[in-house]
């Protein structure tokens, strides 16, 4: 073990991980030149989504436009270092599920890191994704999930005990839209420990907008268009 007050810790956490790091604390909220990241190419996507060159990039349309605009100005959201949001949702159906479909690929819990994995009693496949837009009440926090969890190529790499494995991300490309698991936000902070029951407040069903969904598309195709393609 070594502690972040360390000052080895920068060399130990190159040599455990096999390239040079550095271990920053969180910029304030204030500071947003630090959270600046240069704008990320086509080719720059496809790296991170392990995608090859003739294949499309991810439908990303599931993302609020607000969030959209902050994830890809900046390298993690303004105040934080998650991806996207606080919260990972994964349940035990969909690794499951996904197991179900690439029987020689290990759907490990461990490859996609997630806040709380939920055994839920339901035949969804993917129970995490019915849940969004409500609320998961426990005895002393509750979480609300909002989207589903869009997959980078990370799952796939090699790490303690879990080997490289590229049919992960072929697998969740090809039969879940490239997406596993729920991001989320927390409603009440507290704590929720194993065996904790949830309770799910369903999510009301919007009546759908159509014109909404039109302007949302046609932006969404105006930001693809907008990235620039970068070196294959």
């Amino acid at each position: 073990e070594i502690s972040s007050s360390d000052p080895g810790v920068h060399r130990a956490l190159s040599e455990y991980v096999d390239r040079e790091v550095e271990l920053r604390a969180l910029p304030p909220m204030t500071d947003r030149r630090q959270y600046r990241t240069p704008m990320a190419t086509k080719a720059d996507l496809r790296t991170i989504f392990g995608l090859e060159p003739d294949e499309p990039l991810p439908d990303l349309s599931m993302f609020p436009v607000r969030k959209l605009a902050e994830i890809t100005r900046y390298a993690t959201p303004i105040g934080s270092y998650v991806d996207a949001y606080p919260v990972h949702i994964l349940t035990s159906q969909s690794l499951a599920s996904m197991a179900a479909l690439a029987p020689d690929s290990e759907f490990d819990v461990r490859r996609f890191r997630p806040t709380i994995l939920i055994d839920a009693d339901t035949g969804s496949e993917h129970p995490e994704w019915d849940w969004c837009g409500g609320v998961l009440r426990g005895p002393h926090a509750a979480l609300q999930p909002l989207i589903p969890t869009i997959r980078c190529v990370m799952p796939s790499h090699e790490q303690p005990e879990l080997k490289r494995d590229r049919e992960i991300t072929r697998t969740i490309a090809a039969h879940s839209r490239r997406c596993l698991g729920a991001y989320g936000n927390v409603v009440t902070p507290g704590r929720i420990a194993e065996g904790d029951v949830l309770r799910l407040e369903p999510p009301a069903r919007p009546s759908g907008d159509s014109v909404a969904g039109t302007l949302k598309r046609s932006l969404m195709r105006a930001v693809s268009a907008a990235i620039p393609n970068g070196r294959n």
